[in-house]
């Protein structure tokens, strides 16, 4: 099924601040094409290519209960709030910031949250 312009964007939103929050443990990141990057993680860690699939999946894996993280900002459980952000496009009450973005990044990369 193909993204709405809406989706899209939201996913590009996700992704431009997971990048800009996940410098911490980059030592390169390199535009490969249209929503991808190739990213070379720190101390000799794996190259991996991060695109809006990822970010998909970290949504669904929290979304599940199958992944999680921690995140004070907010009230309420990680999976309600990432749920509530996903199903409208953050468009809606919910919000996620920069930790929210990071984490979701490694997930959909990894299945948990590698470095943080």
């Amino acid at each position: 099924m193909a993204r709405t312009d809406e989706r899209a964007e939201f996913l590009q939103d996700l992704l431009a601040t997971a990048l800009a929050a996940s410098r911490y443990w980059m030592a390169e990141c390199v535009t490969t094409g249209p929503d991808a990057v190739q990213i070379t993680c720190i101390e000799g860690g794996p190259t991996v290519v991060a695109d809006l699939e990822v970010i998909e999946r970290g949504l669904a894996a929290v979304g599940a209960g199958t992944a999680t993280y921690s995140n004070a900002g907010y009230a309420g459980t990680v999976q309600e709030r990432i749920s509530s952000v996903d199903r409208d496009n953050a468009m809606g009450s919910a919000e996620y910031d920069a930790i929210d973005a990071d984490c979701l990044l490694q997930i959909g990369l990894w299945g948990t949250v590698q470095f943080g």
